[in-house]
């Protein structure tokens, strides 16, 4: 009895592994696989639900570059950083909008950028 409880107790505490992902503006959406050597192009291709790539507690990392992405949400506990020393500007390219938006939604609590 007391291995089952030490077994159960083992599986129920250990946490999921976080995954890190990594976008780059020489990434690419079709081929890449969010790897630090085969990073992904945009945050929107990470962050897109029906793909469902991300669990809480994930980090998605920008190398150096510009992102023209308008609309950032998060819509689970994450961690959008950059890579580093290096700096990732978020950028929104369309003439009628003057800001970029990032919504972390109340169910993505705990979220954080860095």
């Amino acid at each position: 009895m007391y291995r089952v409880f030490l077994a159960l107790l083992v599986a129920v505490s250990t946490p999921a592994l976080a995954t890190e992902w990594f976008v780059s503006p020489s990434g690419n959406d079709n081929t890449g696989n969010g790897s630090l050597s085969a990073p992904f192009r945009t945050v929107r291709h990470v962050l897109n639900t029906s793909l469902n790539m991300t669990n809480p507690g994930d980090t998605i990392t920008l190398r150096a570059g510009t992102y023209n992405e308008c609309d950032v949400r998060l819509r689970k506990r994450l961690t959008l950083r950059s890579y580093g020393s290096e700096r990732a500007h978020i950028h929104c390219a369309i003439t009628t909008a003057d800001s970029v938006t990032i919504q972390i939604d109340t169910n993505a609590s705990g979220s954080r950028l860095s």
